[in-house]
């Protein structure tokens, strides 16, 4: 299933089981629809969180796009805890998918926080302008 975020998006599907990317590390089941093995996902993942938090720190953030951004964050979140309790992982690969599941709560805290504000924005927009006009 490939998630469209912008110009973001993960890799489709792979055909022939392996990595997209190296083309030789065999997928776990849980990352089947996501085309990538358990590191490069993770890369993906975190790659996908910071191009999300640049847009979402520079832009204005629409109702939907924050909808998405939740979706995704999920979503991610739901396949990173599936494929990783499912494997023996090292402690440097323990660290990484905790290092991603914080990246992806970040990102769900900054879509939150610029939605407050755009919300505190728009209560006290109308107000400052009747204080000008009186």
């Amino acid at each position: 299933m490939p998630v469209y975020l912008g110009e973001t998006q993960m890799a489709p599907i792979a055909d022939h089981g392996a990595c997209t990317v190296c083309l030789e590390t065999p997928l776990p089941e849980e990352l089947l629809a996501t085309g990538l093995c358990f590191t490069h996902y993770i890369a993906a993942v975190e790659r996908t969180c910071a191009v999300i938090r640049r847009q979402v720190a520079t832009h204005a953030v629409s109702p939907e796009y924050r909808h998405q951004l939740a979706s995704y964050a999920v979503e991610s979140a739901v396949v990173l805890s599936r494929a990783a309790s499912n494997m023996r992982l090292s402690n440097g690969s323990k660290d990484a998918v905790l290092t991603t599941f914080l990246s992806l709560m970040g990102l769900l805290e900054d879509a939150d926080r610029v939605g407050m504000y755009s919300l505190e924005l728009k209560r006290v927009t109308p107000q400052v302008a009747r204080g000008a006009a009186a």
